[in-house]
């Protein structure tokens, strides 16, 4: 499927940012940046080089991983950010980031869960994810299945399209207190359980609402103030010999507007839907 080139420009409209640098025929020019386990990749990723490290062809985002851990040393990933996660400064914990994204209410993206091999079937994870990156100007304490009374300023949203733990599908629509960093409170949600050979989709999900459902899960309210610091998009994995996934369409707005053309909804990659 080939794409059309419109929604970079749309994007940096929308987000008030300037496009330093570009190239004609690629959606690989800031503000993504391409990452991968214990890899510095290439920036702007023009080709796959073999290595774990995310691609844009046809602009289409390729997240394909294989050789990795056959157990678990730290997650393996391979994905594209924008913005301040919460490990930007190299060592945790990260102070206050220099700058946030606008706030924004609502996503839709499109991908293909191409397929994925596992080393050994009880000894492995593999996750299909958008992670949301906040900054809370007044810090909040909460435990998870990793810590206790943590008291911090970071809180991550972690949606999956596909999570399967030792070979089991995770049930779609399960939320709970997850395990990130040990300076980072973290939500996650199974939105959709999908299988490999399978495309996924979203429209209109609602961030705004899944961002106050975390804050109310750790006992806060959802008037608490979370800055939007960083976004995150890819696959991660462990026990896995190979993953494969290819993103056409992410997209960022405030309208209501799953069918809408043009700069409505922003789209980060691929077309105006029509």
């Amino acid at each position: 499927m080939r794409l059309k080139l419109l929604p970079v420009a749309c994007l940096m409209t929308a987000l008030g940012l300037t496009l330093a640098t570009a190239h004609a025929s690629s959606l690989t020019s800031p503000p993504w940046t391409p990452q991968a386990h214990g890899l510095s990749c290439p920036n702007p990723p023009w080709t796959s080089s073999g290595n774990n490290c995310p691609s844009f062809v046809n602009n289409i985002l390729n997240t394909t991983m294989a050789n990795i851990a056959s157990s678990y040393t730290g997650t393996y990933n391979s994905n594209v950010y924008q913005g301040y996660p919460d490990w930007y400064c190299g060592n945790q914990p990260c102070g206050q980031p220099p700058s946030f994204l606008p706030a924004q209410m609502f996503m839709n993206i499109t991908g293909y869960f191409r397929s994925y091999t596992l080393y050994t079937p009880s000894n492995s994870e593999v996750k299909l994810e958008t992670t949301f990156y906040y900054w809370l100007p007044t810090a909040i304490t909460g435990s998870n299945e990793c810590v206790s009374n943590l008291t911090t300023h970071w809180f991550d949203l972690e949606i999956f399209y596909a999570k399967i733990y030792n070979s089991v599908e995770s049930t779609a629509g399960t939320s709970y207190k997850g395990c990130g960093s040990s300076t980072t409170l973290t939500w996650r949600i199974v939105l959709q359980a999908t299988f490999a050979n399978t495309q996924f989709n979203l429209y209109d999900w609602n961030i705004e609402a899944a961002i106050g459902q975390a804050l109310t899960a750790y006992g806060y309210p959802t008037s608490t103030t979370h800055n939007l610091s960083a976004v995150e998009v890819g696959v991660e994995a462990y026990g896995t010999s190979l993953l494969s996934a290819t993103w056409s369409d992410i997209g960022i707005t405030n309208t209501l507007n799953s069918g809408g053309g043009g700069c409505s909804p922003t789209k980060l990659l691929g077309p105006p839907h029509c």
